[in-house]
């Protein structure tokens, strides 16, 4: 027995398994109304792209053309609301939101009690090829007039020099989370997906 072949069949079921149960999980979503535009991207893009291989579903054809008949009958949540619902549920305030597509997107949330902020930029290079700084100055542009319309000085913040690893995630203050976001957008570079 060829126990390399059978591992990765095994595997390749294992991830046929976990696709099935995500697109049947997606189909509950959407008869609720509830299924983001990344989770329509995921089930058609990702899992969609697998076709003609073995981690693609036995029934997954099927389940799409439910998917798709789902959301074309039932209006789903935007992104901004399921990113919403999501925070909500840990008491958070999601104070800076830009999506453009299932990895490309800009977020700033607040935690519960004073517990910092969290600040998230990713811009997906194969789908914005030769557009990337395009990309990061809309996200910018959207930047800019969330800090104006609260009146946050900018003069505190300015965006440091290009950075060799860019730490995503969490911080104590809005001022280190703003700085992080705009050395981002300064090199788009350091964000790809």
């Amino acid at each position: 027995m060829n126990t390399k072949r059978f591992k990765t069949q095994g595997f390749a079921n294992h991830m046929a398994t976990s696709y099935q149960l995500d697109l049947l999980e997606s189909i509950e979503q959407a008869k609720a109304g509830t299924l983001s535009p990344s989770g329509v991207e995921y089930c058609f893009e990702e899992i969609g792209m697998l076709r003609g291989t073995k981690e693609y579903p036995e029934d997954a054809d099927e389940l799409l053309r439910e998917i798709r008949t789902l959301i074309d009958s039932i209006p789903q949540m935007t992104e901004r609301e399921h990113e919403e619902l999501e925070v909500a549920g840990f008491s958070g305030k999601l104070l800076v939101f830009y999506y453009l597509d299932r990895g490309t997107l800009l977020e700033i949330v607040e935690y519960p009690n004073g517990n910092g902020y969290y600040g998230m930029v990713f811009i997906r290079e194969k789908k914005h090829k030769g557009q990337v700084q395009s990309v990061a100055d809309a996200m910018k542009k959207e930047l800019d007039r969330w800090v104006n319309d609260r009146g946050i000085s900018l003069s505190d913040i300015f965006p440091q020099s290009h950075p060799n690893e860019i730490e995503i995630g969490r911080y104590a203050t809005l001022e280190e989370t703003l700085r992080f976001v705009y050395t981002a957008l300064k090199y788009p570079d350091s964000v790809l997906t």
